[in-house]
């Protein structure tokens, strides 16, 4: 009885064991006759016992003979599942041999690849940008994905196991998103012992998340204390973007022009005292030269004797 028969059969009985015992035999067929396989049992709802079966190296065997399909689908589960670590195995081992494959067909592959790895892997995220073909326009993702290598590169300054969890956290959306009493606080803590108080990085790591982790990281950032000169890096310069005390740099603005304001109306109510002044030593007759000056530049003379 051939390969084919077999799965055939093993899919009509739609027992699982079935099938798995056929996909684990599916090694000694041609590669494209694998793949194309395979993905008729992803349409067919197989999708779990296919994740098991498939062999990474063999996957980009079918890649290099023009099949794209089951990496594509392929890559989508691990996405969903959040499978960074194997996501970014499979990013070294197709980098190890993209001289092999039609990059251009590769293109929304090596996409969909970078942007899952850039926050947990932006160096491999950025050879993998750096395969897409010049010539075609870029793709929708590729704003999005430097983006996220911005905030990868931030990750990669901490321990490991607290960019791991801020990747999960950065990947939650609104509904997804549940957090211990005391989680953000901790979370956001350890990074910014990390970091240094005068670190910007919770600007870029607010762009995503759900909206109360990015509230957070925009507090954070807000509240940062450029001043406190126990930053990581040991840099006791001031911030020239930052006024004294931490004040937000509009709020400084703000307080700078109400000053010139305040100077600039009492200059105007000196100068009208001034004219009021020269007023009552015109009208009484003891100014006989233009006011131009102080008071000791007036020319004095006694007033005239009246009979």
């Amino acid at each position: 009885m051939d390969f084919e028969t077999d799965w055939q059969e093993a899919l009509s009985s739609g027992r699982s064991t079935e099938i798995a015992a056929v996909l684990q035999r599916s090694g000694v067929i041609p590669v494209g006759e694998w793949a194309r396989l395979l993905k008729s049992a992803f349409d067919q709802g197989h999708a779990d016992l296919v994740m098991a079966a498939v062999a990474p190296e063999r996957l980009i065997d079918a890649m290099v003979e023009g099949d794209f399909q089951l990496a594509k689908a392929w890559v989508d589960v691990l996405v969903r599942r959040g499978a960074t670590g194997d996501l970014a195995d499979f990013a070294s081992r197709l980098l190890r041999r993209s001289t092999e494959i039609d990059q251009l067909a590769a293109d929304d592959l090596h996409a969909s690849l970078a942007h899952a790895i850039a926050f947990l892997s932006p160096d491999l995220a950025e050879l993998l940008m750096e395969r897409r073909v010049g010539s075609v326009p870029d793709h929708w993702m590729v704003g999005l994905i430097r983006n996220r290598l911005m905030v990868g590169r931030i990750l990669q300054r901490l321990p490991r196991d607290l960019a791991v969890l801020w990747v999960k956290h950065l990947d939650e959306s609104d509904g997804s998103a549940t957090y211990a009493p005391g989680e953000l606080e901790i979370l956001i803590r350890r990074t910014r012992e990390c970091l240094g108080r005068r670190s910007r990085a919770f600007s870029k790591l607010s762009q995503f998340g759900p909206a109360i982790l990015r509230m957070a990281c925009l507090m954070e950032h807000q509240n940062r204390s450029p001043g406190d000169h126990s930053s990581s890096r040991g840099d006791r310069s001031r911030d020239p973007l930052e006024p004294a005390k931490g004040l937000p740099f509009w709020q400084l603005l703000i307080s700078l022009l109400a000053i010139m304001g305040i100077l600039y109306m009492l200059h105007l109510a000196a100068r009208n005292e001034l004219q009021k002044i020269k007023g009552i030593y015109k009208a009484s007759g003891l100014v006989t030269a233009p006011f131009a000056g102080p008071l000791q530049s007036l020319e004095m003379r006694p007033p005239t004797r009246v009979d």
